[in-house]
Parts: C-alpha cells; structure tokens; sequence
C-alpha cells in the first residue's frame, strides 16, 4: 500500500455529499439564512450614511470667451538633466575566479592599494 492509496481511501470516506452539507448547514451557508446577523450589527455604518451636500447653482461667473491658446508660451524649455560622475570602471562580463581573471583583479587592488599608502610611506612590495 503507497501514500496515495491511503489518501485515496480517507478521501473516499470523508468527502461524502452527507459530510459536505452538513459542513455548510453547521455555517448557515446553506440554507440560506437572511436574519443571521441582526439590524444592530449594522448600525455602526449608519454613521457616515448622510446626503449628499447640495450647492449653489444659481452663482453667475463672468466667463472670458476670446481666451489666446498660444502653446509656445505655455511649453517651457525643460532644464538638462542632471548628470552624474561615475567613476565606475566598466568592465565586461568575465568569470571571476578564473586564473588570469583573478590574478588581474588582485594586481589592479594591490596597485589601488600601494597609490594610497603613497602619503609618504612606500609599503608596497
């Protein structure tokens, strides 16, 4: 007997149309029931429940009809972008713990690292 034959006998016994509705009676899903939750579970959302503001549309606006669309003074130039320095150095994709690869990269960071202790002691070797 495998694991699927187990869960296919406990499925068999379990879901049986007996034990869904009665899954559902037990919830009050089915049948359905209308008073299940009374008015006074509701009144809490009553409190925002007010009309509408009305307004005035009886206010006279003087309206300039003859209004200049001219777009050219309304499109400004945009200002250049910001252009930031990066001072990254490029580089291509490489596999990194590959032997030249590698003994590149430790002689670029031994070279970084000898210009920076050039502040007046020379510890490079």
């Amino acid at each position: 007997m495998t694991i699927y034959d187990i869960v296919a006998i406990a499925l068999s016994l379990s879901a049986t149309p007996n034990n869904i509705s009665s899954g559902f009676r037990v919830s009050e899903i089915s049948p359905f029931n209308r008073d299940l939750f009374p008015e006074s579970e509701f009144m809490a959302s009553y409190v925002t429940d007010r009309p509408d503001p009305t307004t005035n549309k009886s206010s006279n606006i003087d309206i300039d009809a003859n209004v200049n669309l001219n777009l050219n003074d309304a499109v400004s130039q945009s200002s250049p972008r910001n252009t930031k320095i990066n001072n990254r150095r490029k580089r291509r994709s490489a596999i990194l713990t590959d032997t030249p690869v590698k003994d590149e990269l430790e002689r670029e960071k031994h070279a970084k690292k000898c210009k920076k202790n050039q502040k007046g002691e020379s510890k490079c070797y």
